[in-house]
């Protein structure tokens, strides 16, 4: 699953000055690229409609322009990409994720909103506390989510024999406790390359 772009939280609840400090992030896999686009415009004809005073209500019916609103912003939190009603209570923009974290957008942000299957998600924290060098899927690097091979040389639990992947000394990781650990929650990996294993469904 790719994430080449993200919402950026740029004013109200989620904003950097809103409820917190920072800014939230919202990634955005390709396949939901679509929704996204129908809740962005939906947003922003709202807003337009709201600054020209250009609202019709009824007692009987709310504009129709909110309603399309409402109706995209509902479909983003069936996605899990909203997790609560301050999202809703939030202007966004679409940002690519890599000028994201290249510092584009300075660095009052933090991501939030992406929801592992529960199973990828055992699995993920199970690695991860053992100390093994996990992705987070945000990176984007494919599968659930993936797995360093590369030596970190700063003396992490990761780098131990028993928690490290490599690809030229131990391609099936048969030596580590990784694969055993995948299979129980489901999972394997494959490798993407020779510094990266993509974690995947059986």
């Amino acid at each position: 699953m790719k994430f080449n772009y993200c919402l950026l939280a740029i004013d109200g609840d989620c904003s950097d000055h809103g409820m917190s400090h920072v800014a939230d992030a919202l990634p955005v896999s390709d396949e939901n690229m679509p929704f996204v686009a129908d809740f962005l415009k939906a947003d922003l004809d709202w807003h337009l409609a709201s600054a020209q005073d250009d609202i019709s209500n009824s007692n009987s019916k709310p504009d129709a322009r909110y309603e399309t609103f409402s109706k995209a912003a509902f479909k983003l939190r069936a996605l899990g990409i909203f997790q609560h009603k301050w999202h809703y209570r939030t202007r966004w923009i679409l940002v690519e994720t890599e000028s994201l974290e290249n510092g584009s957008y300075g660095d009052k942000w933090e991501y939030k909103g992406y929801l592992m299957q529960k199973n990828v998600s055992e699995a993920y924290e199970a690695l991860k506390a053992l100390g093994v060098h996990v992705l987070h899927p945000r990176l984007a690097h494919g599968g659930h989510f993936a797995i360093s091979g590369e030596l970190y040389g700063d003396r992490s639990q990761g780098d131990e024999p028993e928690l490290k992947l490599d690809y030229y000394e131990n391609y099936m990781g048969e030596n580590t406790l990784i694969p055993e650990i995948l299979e129980e929650h489901g999972l394997h990996f494959e490798w993407i390359n020779a510094g990266v294993a993509g974690v995947y469904s059986q």
